[in-house]
C-alpha cells in the first residue's frame, strides 16, 4: 500500500485514523505538535502491525 500523513495523529480522531490506515497496510507518519509521548506511544503500537511507522514533529 501506500503512505500516509496523518497530521494530528498523536491524539484522539488523528490516532484512530493512523491505526484504521496500518491496519489496511499503509505506512504511516505520525505528525505532532506538541504530543510527543503519545506520538511515540502510537509509533510503537503502529509498527507491530504495518512495521512502518514514524513520528514527526
Amino acid at each position: 500500500m501506500g503512505v500516509a500523513l496523518v497530521t494530528g495523529g498523536a491524539k484522539r480522531i488523528g490516532a484512530e485514523i493512523c491505526r484504521a490506515l496500518a491496519s489496511n497496510g499503509h505506512s504511516i507518519i505520525i505528525h505532532y505538535r506538541n504530543s510527543v509521548e503519545e506520538a511515540t506511544e502510537l509509533s510503537e503500537e503502529l509498527n507491530k502491525v504495518s512495521k512502518s511507522a514514524i513520528i514527526r514533529a
